[in-house]
């Protein structure tokens, strides 16, 4: 997938960037977090940095970005189905870290 920069007026989603891995490591070293996605919290930065690699290569994963601290705060994802990417076939998901006053 091509990525493209969306913005709202709190956030843009954009491609992720080897400067992002801290603010990966920060939100999925968080035990909460994680889990409810289905993996467990990365315990190193060797973990985060190799996941980083993943979504850079694929470029299903979008790193959702406040633009007032300009860090990293969540990802969402689209992904492929079976049939591929189509107007009328996508799998979206998002992982975030715990919301503060009910915002990512």
């Amino acid at each position: 997938m091509l990525y493209s920069r969306l913005e709202t007026p709190r956030l843009y989603l954009r491609e992720w960037h080897e400067s992002d891995l801290e603010d990966l490591f920060s939100y999925a070293a968080d035990p909460d977090v994680g889990p409810a996605a289905g993996w467990p919290p990365h315990t190193d930065r060797s973990v985060s940095r190799e996941i980083l690699w993943q979504f850079m290569d694929k470029g299903e994963v979008w790193a959702i970005v406040d633009k007032k601290t300009h860090k990293s705060s969540a990802r969402w994802v689209c992904t492929p189905t079976a049939e591929g990417i189509t107007p009328t076939a996508a799998v979206s998901g998002m992982c975030c870290p715990k919301l503060s006053g009910g915002r990512v």
